[in-house]
C-alpha cells in the first residue's frame, strides 16, 4: 500500500496512472479549486488538446457542487453543459467524491459525455409538443421550399420537412460546402441578436447527390428567445437559387468578355442619335478629343467630315442597314485613312466605328513592294544563270589545258573567277528558291534515300578544307527516309556556309543527325564556335537581307537564312536557333521523314 500512497501521492504518477483509465477523469485541488490530474480521456471529451495546460480547461463543479463534496457528500449523474474549444455545446453527465489517501485529500471527477442522448430528448420533446410538429408535417409535406427549425445553441436541426434524416444533426458538418461555413457561422452568429419580426438572409452551397453544388438561399427569423432577448432558435425557408446563380454567372462572365474585346479594340467607339448628339464615346481621348458626350459631332469634326456622318447616320436608319465609307483625316499634322462604320442601334440612335487603316494601307503597298522585288529577282536568276553557267565552264576548259602561258599566276586568278562564279550561281539559287518559298510554289518532290549517306556525301561535297565532323544516330534499323534531296540540299548548304564564314578555320564545325523512326522525323544539328548572334537580333535572322552588325566585312547576302526557313517549312519542318556571341551558334532543324515517293 506504501506505492499507491506515493504515486497518489505525485501529481506525475498520478497522471500516469489515470492515464490508463478509459473514460474521462480529472483529480482537482479541493483548495485551490486547480486540476491536479486529467487523463487523456477528459481533455479529448472537453474538445482539448493532449498538449494543452490543464489551467486552460474549463471548471466542471460550481460553488453548489463545492458545498456538497465539503461536507462529505457524493454527487452522481449530476448533469451541465460545457462549451468546448470549438464553441460547442456538449451535454455532460457528472459524478464526484471527495478521496483521501495518506493524508492528502483530492476530488476525483468522472464525466459520461451524453450530448448524443440529450439532443434526441429534445427533439422529441419539440416534435411532440402539442401536435405542432403534425400539423406542420402536413402543411409542408408537399412545399418546394426548405422549411426548418435550427437550435443555435446546440448546433442542431431540430424539424426540417425535407431529407427528415437530417433532423438532429448538424448541416454544417458535412451538408454545406467547406468554403461557405465560415459565411454561415458568422451569419447564425447574427441570428443571435434579431428581434421579432427581423429576417436575416444568406447564400451558401450545398454538396448534393453525386457530388454537385447547389446554391441556396436562406430567410432566418426568430423562433426562441429568452428573456435577456438572446434568440437560441429560428425558423428558416430555404430557397434552391442555382439557376439564377448560373445565369448571374454567365452573365458576369459575358459581360468581362465584352469588356475585354472592347478593351482590345483600339478603334474609335460612338453612339449616336439622329441629330449627331453624342451619347457615349469610347475611348475618351482620341485623336478626336474634342468629340465629347452631350456635344454634337459637327464640334468635334470638320464640317465636311460631320456632314459625311451625318449623312450616312440618315441612310443607316431609313434602310436599318450597315454604312460603310472611308475617310482622311489630320492627326497630329499627318494625313490618316480611316474606315467608318455606321450600325442602325435603334429607331433613333446609331453605333458608330472609326477604325485607322492608316498601317493597312502602308501594308499593303510594302507587300506589293516585296513581291514585285521577288519577281525580279526570279527573272533576274533565270536571265543570268546561263552566261554565268558559260563562264564557269570556259573557266574549268582553260583550268584543265596544257596551254604555255597558264602557270601559278594565272592558275589563281582562273580560281578566283570560278569561286566568284560559284558564288553569283549559289547567290541566285537561293534568290530563286526564296522568290518560289514565299510565293508558295516551291514543289516538294519527296524521294526514298539514305539520309546519313546524303549528309556525309553533301559534307565531303563543299568546297572547303575546314575540318567538319559528322555524326549519325538512329532509333532504327538504317537511315532511310522520304525527304527532297534539292531542298534539303539547299538547307544544309546554307548553314554550313554561314558555319565556315563566321567561324575562325581553326575551330572545329559539328554536324549532328538523329533519325527517330517512333516521331518519323529527322533531326540535323550544324554547330560553330565563330562570332555568335547578339541576343536583341534574334529575332531578325530569317528577315531577307538582313545581316548582324557583328558580321563585318564578311562576305553575304543575307538572305541564306530566309531560304532556309522557307524551305524548312515547305517540308513541312521547323528550324530552332540558340547562339551566344563570341560563343557559337547552333541551327536544329526537324523534318518529317514519312510520306510517297520514289523508292
Amino acid at each position: 500500500m506504501k506505492g499507491t500512497t506515493e504515486t497518489l501521492g505525485n501529481p506525475l504518477g498520478l497522471m500516469e496512472l489515470l492515464q490508463h483509465i478509459p473514460v474521462p477523469v480529472a483529480v482537482i485541488d479541493p483548495s485551490s479549486g486547480e486540476y491536479v490530474a486529467v487523463n487523456s480521456a477528459m481533455k479529448q471529451a472537453l474538445g482539448y488538446g493532449q498538449d494543452t495546460s490543464n489551467s486552460l480547461l474549463p471548471q466542471i463543479l460550481n460553488s453548489q457542487q463545492w458545498q456538497c463534496i465539503r461536507q462529505g457528500e457524493m454527487i452522481t449523474e449530476y448533469e451541465l453543459e460545457i462549451c468546448n474549444s470549438d464553441n460547442q455545446i456538449r451535454n455532460f453527465s457528472l459524478s464526484a467524491q471527495s478521496i483521501g489517501w495518506g493524508g492528502d485529500h483530492w476530488i476525483l471527477c468522472v464525466l459520461h459525455d451524453i450530448t448524443k442522448y440529450k439532443k434526441q430528448e429534445l427533439l422529441q420533446e419539440w416534435q411532440g409538443n402539442a401536435g405542432v410538429f403534425e400539423r406542420m408535417q402536413r402543411f409542408l409535406a408537399h412545399s418546394p421550399c426548405i422549411f426548418y427549425i435550427y437550435d443555435l445553441d446546440r448546433h442542431t436541426l431540430l424539424y426540417i420537412n425535407r431529407a427528415q434524416q437530417l433532423a438532429g444533426t448538424n448541416p454544417l458538418q458535412h451538408l454545406v460546402w467547406a468554403e461557405d461555413v465560415p459565411v454561415l457561422e458568422n451569419h447564425l452568429a447574427q441570428c443571435r441578436h434579431l428581434i421579432l419580426g427581423q429576417t436575416l438572409e444568406v447564400d451558401y452551397r450545398i454538396l448534393g447527390e453525386k457530388q454537385s453544388l447547389r446554391w441556396f438561399r436562406s430567410y432566418d427569423s426568430p423562433f426562441a428567445i429568452d428573456s435577456a432577448g438572446v434568440v437560441h432558435q429560428i425558423a428558416g425557408v430555404a430557397i434552391d437559387i442555382t439557376a439564377q446563380k448560373q445565369a448571374e454567372l454567365a452573365l458576369a462572365e459575358s459581360e468581362q468578355r465584352n469588356r475585354a474585346l472592347l478593351g482590345a479594340i483600339p478603334d474609335l467607339i460612338m453612339r449616336l442619335k439622329r441629330d449627331g448628339t453624342c451619347l457615349e464615346c469610347r475611348p475618351p481621348k482620341s485623336a478626336h478629343q474634342s468629340l465629347a458626350v452631350g456635344h454634337h459631332i459637327s464640334e468635334g469634326l470638320p464640317s465636311p467630315l460631320a456632314q459625311k456622318l451625318l449623312r450616312a447616320i440618315a441612310t443607316a436608319l431609313e434602310e436599318q442597314s450597315l454604312q460603310v465609307y472611308v475617310q482622311e483625316i489630320n492627326k497630329f499634322g499627318q494625313i490618316c485613312q480611316e474606315e467608318v462604320y455606321v450600325m442602325p442601334a435603334g429607331a433613333e440612335e446609331v453605333l458608330v466605328v472609326v477604325r485607322d487603316i492608316s498601317d493597312r494601307q502602308k501594308l499593303a503597298e510594302e507587300r506589293e513592294i516585296t513581291q514585285l522585288q521577288r519577281r525580279f529577282f526570279a527573272v533576274l536568276s533565270h536571265e543570268f544563270r546561263t552566261p554565268l553557267s558559260t563562264i564557269l565552264g570556259s573557266v574549268e576548259l582553260l583550268q584543265n589545258s596544257h596551254a604555255p602561258w597558264l602557270d601559278e599566276k594565272a592558275k589563281r586568278n582562273l580560281n578566283r573567277i570560278a569561286l566568284a562564279v560559284q558564288d553569283a550561281l549559289e547567290l541566285l539559287d537561293n534568290m530563286l528558291t526564296l522568290s518560289r518559298a514565299d510565293a508558295g510554289s516551291l514543289q516538294i518532290k519527296l524521294q526514298y534515300i539514305d539520309l546519313r549517306r546524303f549528309t556525309e556525301e553533301l559534307v565531303d561535297s563543299l568546297p572547303t578544307q575546314r575540318q567538319i565532323v559528322v555524326h549519325c544516330q538512329t532509333s532504327g534499323e538504317n537511315y532511310m527516309g522520304y525527304a527532297d534531296p534539292f531542298v534539303l540540299r539547299r538547307i544544309l548548304v546554307n548553314l554550313l556556309n554561314n558555319a565556315i564564314k563566321y567561324s575562325s578555320p581553326d575551330t572545329e564545325i559539328k554536324v549532328g543527325l538523329w533519325i527517330s523512326m517512333e516521331q518519323d522525323q529527322a533531326v540535323w544539328q550544324v554547330i560553330d564556335r565563330g562570332i555568335g548572334i547578339k541576343e536583341q537580333e534574334l529575332e531578325h535572322i530569317f528577315t531577307p537581307w538582313w545581316r548582324g552588325s557583328n558580321a563585318g566585312h564578311t562576305r553575304g547576302s543575307g538572305i541564306g537564312l530566309s531560304v532556309v526557313q522557307g524551305c524548312v517549312k515547305a517540308m513541312g519542318g521547323v528550324i530552332t536557333v540558340q547562339s551566344r556571341e563570341n560563343v557559337g551558334t547552333t541551327f536544329t532543324v526537324i523534318i518529317p521523314i514519312t510520306g510517297t515517293g520514289e523508292e
